[in-house]
């Protein structure tokens, strides 16, 4: 059985601002929420993903202009893993339901 998407192309996630979010050494972000006592640490490319939902921005515009960066590899399921990882973030709370 396919699982459908919770988030669609044209839905603008925003990020809770009660999320902290802390920089690592390495370039990975670790996201921490109090409230529902969950962390979620993210590769460099995950960060930038999070730094994309401001609530302006499409999963489209997301993985548009992630497209652009030139440090960003681009494979062949890029798409899949962008959507993959907001889905999670949505599913852990980390977004403001609108």
């Amino acid at each position: 059985m396919i699982k459908e998407p919770v988030l669609i192309m044209n839905e603008n996630p925003k990020r809770n601002p009660e999320i902290q979010t802390n920089i690592l050494p390495d370039g990975h972000v670790c996201l921490v929420s109090e409230k529902t006592e969950w962390a979620q640490t993210l590769t460099p490319l995950g960060g930038l993903v999070w730094e994309f939902c401001d609530g302006t921005n499409s999963v489209g515009d997301i993985i548009d202009q992630l497209k652009l960066i030139p440090e960003v590899t681009i494979g062949p399921k890029f798409k899949d893993e962008v959507a993959e990882l907001l889905e999670e973030l949505s599913d852990g709370g980390f977004f403001l339901d609108e």
